[in-house]
């Protein structure tokens, strides 16, 4: 297990919401939500892991901007979560209600509905 750095996270000006078909569905610039979001992902910075077989797909992809530069992204599964940062990637094993609860931090809805 290894430790992901990713508090800074949230000082990003914007974050762009994909699907998993890489298409666009929502776009926060609230400075704000975006700091929230960064200080619940610091509280799980721990327990990443790169699995053999590579990471899986996410149905909903938060992409960190700061001045048209890509800071990190994650991803949110059902039971897991996903980040490429520092030039590499990792997964961890998330709470049922943590999806949920990234996307109400944003105010956004969640692409599966």
């Amino acid at each position: 297990m290894r430790h992901l750095d990713l508090a800074d996270l949230g000082d990003a000006g914007e974050v762009v919401l994909t699907d998993h078909m890489n298409a666009e569905y929502d776009r926060v610039t609230d400075r704000d939500a975006i700091a929230r979001l960064g200080a619940w992902l610091a509280e799980r910075e721990d327990g990443w892991y790169v699995p053999r077989e590579g990471v899986e797909i996410v149905s909903a992809q938060l992409t960190f901007y700061d001045a048209g530069r890509i800071l990190g992204s994650v991803g949110l599964g059902r039971e897991f979560l996903v980040a490429q940062r520092q030039g590499g990637f990792g997964q961890r094993e998330a709470a049922p209600d943590d999806r949920a609860e990234a996307l109400a931090i944003l105010g956004v809805d969640d692409p599966d509905g």
